[in-house]
């Protein structure tokens, strides 16, 4: 089974390049970054699985890539000027040294791990930026990468993956909305729909009649009675049969 990984941005401030910038947090998950005295070529944002001190923890959830395996990534943000932000992947050894790096000046790309590796960097590099509003940074296998499209139909909320090589058919997944990484499975079917619920609404059914509402807003579905349901796991069941009875009374 294939996997998609999914990079948010938190609030460790300790990954962001914080002086003399200004970073707003919005509602939605996204990130507004801006600083325009920041130096070109150093990161403004960075992912690392390695534990570096007590201040410093490894990100949870952070996937453990494969020696020469080639992976691809797509980054949704909003970037002025255009081409003003790099993908820098930093492969590292087991004393945190670098060993190679990979620069990818675009929001799209690809690499291969290095067959001796340790852990690896992922870093947003400035490149005379003004604004970045950032929203997700995803990354799975080239292979299964090549057939996806992947649209946030609510930012930070609902995912929704299509993948043009499956079977015809329509999975709501319900998980619960970690940060600042995630990792779900790519189901078996063209439409996956992926509903990350934020812990703290999980046992709150106003909050998750609010989100449920929202959802059913953007999807746009004409008939939900072939849309199959599953919870990722036992936290987010409740959640599911609440959504499930919100469309069976909308339909």
């Amino acid at each position: 089974m294939a996997y998609l990984t999914i990079f948010h941005w938190g609030m460790m401030l300790s990954a962001t390049y914080t002086y003399g910038s200004k970073i707003d947090y919005s509602g939605d998950g996204s990130v507004l970054f801006s600083n325009i005295r920041q130096a070109p070529g150093t990161p403004l944002h960075y992912w690392q699985n390695l534990h570096l001190g007590d201040t410093v923890q490894p990100h949870d959830q952070f996937p453990l890539l494969k020696r020469g395996q080639t992976y691809a990534f797509q980054m949704s943000a909003q970037v002025d000027p255009e081409d003003s932000v790099a993908v820098n992947i930093v492969f590292l050894d087991d004393n945190n040294h670098i060993i190679d790096q990979h620069l990818v000046q675009s929001l799209t790309g690809s690499f291969t791990m290095p067959e001796i590796v340790d852990s690896y960097r992922i870093e947003l590099l400035n490149i005379n930026n003004k604004q970045l509003h950032f929203f997700a940074f995803y990354l799975s296998e080239i292979d299964a990468m090549r057939s996806l499209e992947i649209e946030e139909l609510l930012s930070g909320n609902l995912l929704h993956v299509h993948d043009y090589t499956k079977p015809v058919g329509r999975e709501m997944v319900v998980l619960r909305h970690r940060v600042p990484t995630e990792i779900i499975d790519l189901g078996e079917v063209s439409d996956q729909y992926y509903l990350r619920v934020p812990a703290r609404i999980l046992d709150n059914d106003d909050g998750l009649h609010k989100l449920m509402a929202d959802a059913y807003r953007v999807l746009h579905l004409n008939n939900a009675s072939d849309l199959n349901w599953r919870a990722m796991t036992s936290e987010t069941e409740k959640a599911m049969h609440i959504f499930q009875n919100f469309f069976r009374d909308e339909k």
